[in-house]
Formats: C-alpha cells, sequence, structure tokens
C-alpha cells in the first residue's frame, strides 16, 4: 500500500491499486490500496507499506538479509496487537513474558529481551 502522497506522486489521479512501482532496496510491488493521512499526529510516517508475508521471499532472493529469525533486529519493526473484547492488559503480559522467555532459551544473542505492552495512546505524539 501507498500513501495517498506517493500515489498522486506517481499516478497522480490515476487509479493505482493493480499497479507496480519498483523500490531500488526490494523490488517491484504490487499496489493493493491507498493509505489516506492520517487524521492526527502519529508515530508512524511512512511513503509505503508491504506486508510482513512478502518479507521470507525478500530474504529468499537475497533482496533483503536472512533476518528475520533474529531477535537482535527487534528494532525492525512494529508489532500490534488488538486485543480480544473481555482479555485483561494482564493476560497479554503474560503471553509477552512467556515469548520472552522462550526467545531466551532459544536463541543465540547474548541480549536479554523483555516484551512489553503499551497502548498506543501512549505512543502517539498529540
Amino acid at each position: 500500500m501507498v500513501s495517498r502522497k506517493t500515489a498522486d506522486r506517481f499516478f497522480g489521479k490515476a487509479n493505482p491499486v493493480g499497479q507496480t512501482l519498483w523500490q531500488k532496496d526490494g523490488g517491484s510491488f504490487t499496489i493493493t490500496g491507498i493509505l489516506d493521512t492520517p487524521a492526527h499526529a502519529s508515530h508512524l510516517e511512512f511513503d509505503w507499506v508491504a506486508s510482513v508475508a512478502t518479507v521470507p521471499l525478500l530474504e529468499k532472493t537475497h533482496i533483503l538479509p536472512a533476518e528475520t529469525q533474529n531477535w537482535s533486529n527487534y528494532w525492525t519493526a512494529y508489532t500490534y496487537v488488538r486485543l480480544r473484547v473481555g482479555t485483561s492488559p494482564q493476560t497479554l503480559a503474560n503471553a509477552l513474558a512467556m515469548i520472552s522467555s522462550r526467545i531466551q532459551k532459544t536463541s543465540v544473542a547474548t541480549e536479554r529481551y523483555a516484551l512489553r505492552a503499551q497502548p498506543l495512546s501512549a505512543i502517539s505524539p498529540a
């Protein structure tokens, strides 16, 4: 998907959905949608976004280095979770602690990882 600004830049008033853009470090991407400018401030700034499902293919073809299984690359992406209605934040905190423990047991990384939840409202600028 591309931002409205990027869609306008490359395609003007034409509908870009289904069109292809080539990105120097990633190759060809088919546009599947247009993301409007957020109505309020956000910590996310982008011209385009790609599905995480494309990452293994990009690694396999050596467009991206094979790093998705390396937990020391935690800084390369954000992960968002929507809790089911009635799920307590503590349930999520417990699950994250269990995942952190599993990472420590299986990772060759020397760093210690602690995953934590943070409400989106706490990280978006006002």
